[in-house]
């Protein structure tokens, strides 16, 4: 499959995007049960069914039709995407890909329910729902870590040479995971085509934003300069 092709693909998806009219209309709906009826009338509907035979409460629908939508949405792009353009969307789904890795070694790390740690993560990229059950199914974080390698996934270098037993400090291997990902990210953009320089730019504000994220998280926590 063609870059063209592909876009095409994509731009078609734009009929399935809320207008004004629609954020119109979920304003000035009186409570929950009614904005999940209104979703009903959109492209969420099939979502909203399948969220209603498993829950009650309106707003669980709600966030649940939303999410699974999210999720088969970021199914669509990464299946449908050549590899030429798959290179690209990586440094879009990593976010969702480093979102859910840090939710796994948070959950481990306090014994959370399995369960619990599931609803904290968005299939996305090569963290398919496939890949995240086998990752939930882990006994531990090492366990997890194995895992990666096997696959050869490119993040299963962020905990190389990083003791991972009960007592692993989540805030620094989580800061650990934000460098690499952004350095290996670097390494893989190339060529000076329109769509790689769009990329390294994003690449370069997210690193900014990290940044910022990292210093405010780090006040008064007792960190050196060279932490």
């Amino acid at each position: 499959m063609d870059i063209g092709y592909f876009n095409a693909r994509v731009r078609g998806q734009r009929g399935r995007l809320f207008r004004a009219a629609d954020y119109e209309m979920f304003l000035r709906a009186s409570s929950e049960a009614e904005y999940r009826e209104r979703l009903k009338a959109t492209p969420y509907a099939r979502h909203v069914d399948i969220a209603e035979a498993r829950m009650t409460s309106a707003a669980d629908v709600i966030a649940s039709a939303v999410g699974s939508n999210a999720a088969d949405t970021f199914k669509f792009l990464w299946e449908t995407a050549p590899d030429n353009a798959r290179r690209l969307l990586k440094t879009l789904f990593s976010k969702w890909e480093v979102h859910n890795l840090k939710a796994l070694i948070r959950g481990f790390a306090k014994d959370v329910k399995r369960e619990d740690i599931r609803g904290a993560m968005a299939p996305a990229g090569e963290f398919n729902q496939t890949a995240l059950n086998a990752l939930l199914g882990a006994k531990d974080l090492a366990d997890a870590v194995r895992l990666l390698e096997t696959w050869g996934s490119p993040y299963a270098a962020a905990f190389r040479d990083v003791p991972l037993d009960r007592h692993i400090n989540t805030f620094e291997l989580e800061l650990r995971l934000d460098s690499f990902v952004y350095g290996w990210l670097q390494s893989t953009v190339k060529g000076s085509s329109s769509s790689a320089v769009i990329i390294r730019e994003m690449l370069l504000s997210g690193i900014d934003a990290q940044n910022i994220m990292t210093l405010v998280k780090t006040a008064g926590k007792g960190f050196s300069k060279e932490t």
